[in-house]
């Protein structure tokens, strides 16, 4: 009727659509239907621990180990140990730092046999320097540009030298003297592994070792050369550019002081004994006449 006040809901209610009734209702909340939870199969009395006799009903190892790690301090040293076997991570679940060694010394150990040692290190070369050679099976050119980009390649290498043949090795040696006596950046990437200097000096030594038999000839006299100068000039560069590089010295006393002591368990400690004084000499006087 005029002159009746209208609800303030009309204004709304006039403007919303009419839904059937059967449209209003909500759908179930699941197609399987409400699920009904005991909860006093899973917990005790108030202020009590969980209890996992559901899982334990189900077979389930993980509310076994549970159990026994919620109740260690009332176990015997026996049980302890028993959940300590139990609970240690497989090696799917170590970290790579500690398995990356393992796994490339299980992997370059069978590549003599498998794979052809100077396929192998002309792949390995190109991963160093980011670099492919000018046509399909040809060798790397060293030349004074070349960087080394990957210090993991490093490690592949010096693995790489003690499983592959002599010519490989004095391959290796002679380009990595090319690197660093061309490109500066070259040696301060290979003096911040301290490992690469000594795997020169092992080299060396090995070396230094037959010399007191015969005279080197051929392949041997080659790779001591070249891994002589390799080292020397990575001292140079120590001393000139690094205001702490007097450490690479006290380094390698440090690795001839660890090869006499090693050299006592040896049938002939004398000669191995000498065999690092002679080498520290002999590289001494290379670094006074380079510098």
């Amino acid at each position: 009727m005029r002159g009746e006040k209208e609800k303030d809901t009309d204004m709304f209610e006039s403007r919303m659509p009419i839904i059937p009734n059967q449209m209003k209702k909500a759908p179930p909340p699941s197609i399987r239907g409400n699920k009904k939870i005991d909860f006093s199969k899973t917990f005790n009395a108030p202020g009590n621990k969980p209890s996992l006799d559901v899982i334990k009903e189900n077979n389930s190892s993980f509310g076994e180990e549970f159990n026994l790690s919620s109740s260690l301090d009332q176990t015997s040293p026996e049980q302890t140990q028993q959940f300590a076997l139990r609970t240690t991570p497989t090696n799917k679940f170590k970290s790579p730092e500690k398995t990356n060694e393992n796994e490339a010394e299980l992997l370059l150990g069978n590549l003599e046999s498998e794979v052809d040692s100077e396929q192998l290190y002309n792949s390995v070369l190109e991963w160093l320097l980011h670099k492919t050679p000018v046509s399909l099976g040809g060798a790397i050119i060293i030349d004074d540009t070349d960087k080394i980009n990957s210090i993991s390649a490093i490690y592949v290498l010096m693995r790489l030298y003690k499983v592959t043949t002599d010519i490989i090795r004095e391959r290796m040696i002679h380009e990595l003297f090319m690197l660093v006596k061309g490109n500066p950046a070259n040696c301060a990437s290979l003096l911040a592994l301290q490992e690469f200097q000594y795997f020169l000096l092992d080299i060396l030594y090995d070396y230094q070792l037959t010399l007191f038999n015969n005279e080197l000839k051929g392949i041997p006299s080659a790779i001591w050369e070249k891994a002589t100068r390799a080292h020397t000039f990575l001292m140079k560069y120590a001393l000139q550019n690094d205001p702490e590089g007097y450490k690479r010295f006290q380094n390698m006393l440090i690795w001839a002081e660890n090869k006499r002591n090693a050299a006592k368990n040896t049938p002939n400690p004398m000669k191995h004994e000498q065999a690092a004084t002679y080498l520290v000499r002999h590289l001494w006087f290379n670094v006074l006449d380079f510098l």
